[in-house]
């Protein structure tokens, strides 16, 4: 039983750290919670980009400071994202490897929940079953690995 937990409201950040005021790390905000309109599809783009750091085993947008990270999602909130390529083959002993016949449909997933338009993006519901669909033993262990 995997649960995913978002701590960003649990304490006061100082203005100089990586976490907003409403609370969360500014990298994996959707776009429109940048312009203060929150939902369920906002913690499903978030889960978006928690996937693609499992996948790739690095910070997502960590060429960018935080500041600069609200400045491009503002300016392009339907564009910018971090590249899906083919994820790199990476040290095992730190993050699980996505195993390459799952990755197509694990990258559609990520793009499906990222979508610029949050009325397309899965409920959390559908995204677990789409896990479970495509890779139930995987799907399992990225999610304890997120815990």
């Amino acid at each position: 039983h995997a649960v995913l937990s978002d701590f960003g409201l649990s304490r006061r950040t100082s203005a100089l750290s990586e976490s907003s005021p409403v609370g969360g790390s500014q990298r994996y905000m959707a776009p429109e919670v940048m312009f203060e309109r929150f939902g369920y599809a906002s913690d499903v783009y978030s889960f978006a980009l928690l996937m693609w750091t499992l996948a790739y085993g690095r910070l997502c947008f960590a060429e960018y400071t935080a500041p600069q990270v609200i400045f491009f999602l503002q300016s392009n909130p339907a564009t910018f994202r971090p590249a899906l390529s083919a994820p790199p083959t990476l040290d095992l002993s730190t993050v699980a490897e996505v195993p390459e016949h799952i990755w197509e449909p694990i990258k559609e997933l990520i793009q499906e929940c990222w979508h610029a338009e949050t009325v397309c993006r899965p409920t959390m519901g559908e995204v677990v079953g789409l896990l479970h669909s495509v890779a139930p033993t995987a799907a399992s262990a990225a999610m304890s690995a997120a815990v």
